[in-house]
Order: C-alpha cells, then structure tokens, then sequence
C-alpha cells in the first residue's frame, strides 16, 4: 500500500498560528472593505465626475480585474512562494488605492480600480492558500469557513 502522510503544517505554534491568521483576515478585511466603502460612496463620486454613464465601471473594473488574476497568483505562489506574491499584491492594492484618492478623473478612477483589482486578486488567493498551508488538512474545513464568511 502506498500511503501519503498529510504534510506538516506551516507554523507549530498555536499561538503564532493564531496570530498569523489574524494578520490574514486584517488583509482579506482591507480587500472586502475596499469595495463595500466604494459602493456606499459611488453617487458623491460620479456626481463630482459627472460621467452617469460610466458608473457602472468602478465597481465592475475591480471585480473584473479580480477574477481575471486570481488562477495567475495562484500560480506565481506554488512557483515562487506565497509571502513574496501576497506582499507584492499588497503592494499594488495599496498603489492603487492611493491612485484612486488622487483620481482626477473618471477614467484614472476606473484604471486605478483596475490596478486595485490587480491586487486584491492576489490577496483573496494567497490567504486562502497560505490558510491551507497553515493548517493543514484536519482543520482546513474549519478554517476556511471563516473567510469565506467575511
């Protein structure tokens, strides 16, 4: 019989594992909130803008960008490690959130949505595989739960 044993996890430590996956949903709050302050704010921007047409696209942009990066940053994670990736996603989150603040138009706001996308996108992935790698097997189905609910 050829048996695979489960790989160890991560991080040993009960309480440095907890204090990593509180750092973890800190990220995954700044992504999700992200959007949830853009959509209470949209009407004040496009009045200032003055582009009704394309209100729609700020939210779109975003979660198009998102989706289409998320299979990428899986891949770069697996191939060049999942800190490195989850802090250069950061890094362009941020990026792109300081872009929005000095959006001085509809259009550099929506491609400043995009570049947010861009990393948000990696952020969702490499929480969830890094809460993978943390926990383990036993206790994934668990642990997933909880940022899932988010």
């Amino acid at each position: 019989m050829d048996m695979q044993l489960a790989p160890a996890p991560l991080v040993t430590d009960p309480r440095r594992r907890l204090i990593l996956f509180f750092f973890l949903m800190t990220a995954m709050f700044m992504a999700t909130l992200d959007n949830q302050i853009v959509s209470t704010a949209l009407p004040t921007i496009v009045g200032e803008f003055g582009h009704l047409e394309r209100f729609g696209w700020i939210g779109s942009a975003y979660l198009l960008a998102l989706s289409a990066v998320m299979p990428l940053y899986g891949k770069l994670g697996d191939l060049f490690g999942r800190k490195y990736v989850m802090m250069t996603a950061i890094a362009i989150f941020t990026g792109g959130s300081a872009i929005c603040g000095l959006a001085v138009s509809m259009n550099t706001l929506i491609a400043a949505r995009v570049l947010q996308g861009l990393g948000g996108g990696g952020i969702m992935v490499s929480i969830f595989a890094v809460n993978a790698d943390l926990f383990g097997r036993a206790s994934g189905r668990v642990i997933k739960a909880i940022p899932a609910s988010c």
